[in-house]
């Protein structure tokens, strides 16, 4: 029988304690950047793509958001989910289902639209996520240049907003083709805004920028990009809103 650890993470002004496992992807401070760059969920319905253990849908069902539907490609992070959202006693309006991006096996999307997209899913390349560890073996990565997870969520998800609807996404700077990213992302909305002045950085231990070294035999692509900030070298996140689909 699996044993399912409870572990505790702070999302805006809740704590909240989630089941979760060694081998899933449990929440990291991008988790917590996107509660906090939300904005009010209140009534609103929302769709949590790449929602892992449930989290952000969790926490969106906690402020009071008419309906959230979270979608995650792994069926362990579903099934973890589900036991989150009972934990909470969300069940009447927080549904989780396995299913890829928008496309689950029931069609449980289907004719729906959400007022906000929360679009927390891989943008960190396959080579980079499994050199450093950052995501179980089992869970799926952004692809060749971090951008495959994300760029499909930006093509789709127009279908899926309500008029006025927003789009919440986030970019790895420096481990993904972000250029790529942003391209499409400004092809499907006229407004796509980061949600910070400055990008936020995330500093490397030594282990990690001798690991993303040899992972490219020191020949990296373009958009692999280290930067030093603080006489620490590292990598940058940035968070965006999209409005006004195309």
């Amino acid at each position: 029988m699996v044993t399912y650890p409870i572990g505790t993470y702070r999302l805006q002004s809740r704590t909240l304690e989630l089941y979760g496992h060694p081998d899933l992807f449990t929440p990291n401070p991008i988790t917590t950047r996107f509660s906090r760059a939300v904005e009010s969920v209140s009534d609103a319905i929302v769709f949590d793509i790449g929602t892992g253990i449930g989290p952000l849908a969790i926490w969106a069902g906690l402020e009071g958001a008419k309906e959230v539907y979270a979608i995650d490609p792994l069926p362990e992070h579903i099934k973890v989910a589900r036991l989150n959202i009972k934990k909470y006693g969300l069940e009447e309006k927080v549904h989780a289902y396995e299913g890829n991006i928008f496309s689950t096996p029931e069609d449980i999307l289907e004719g729906k639209k959400a007022d906000i997209i929360i679009g927390d899913v891989s943008g960190i390349a396959d080579r980079v996520a499994r050199v450093l560890e950052w995501y179980p073996k089992n869970v799926p990565t952004g692809g060749e240049d971090g951008t495959d997870v994300v760029t499909a969520l930006l093509e789709s998800a127009p279908q899926y907003l309500t008029e006025g609807g927003v789009l919440y996404f986030a970019i790895s700077i420096g481990l993904s083709d972000h250029t790529r990213v942003m391209d499409v992302a400004n092809k499907h909305f006229s407004s796509v805004t980061p949600l910070r002045e400055a990008p936020l950085f995330f500093p490397f231990s030594e282990d990690e920028v001798n690991a993303l070294e040899g992972a490219y035999n020191d020949s990296h692509p373009d958009f692999i990009k280290i930067i030093k900030q603080s006489g620490r070298l590292g990598w940058q996140g940035q968070m965006y809103r999209a409005s006004n689909s195309k």
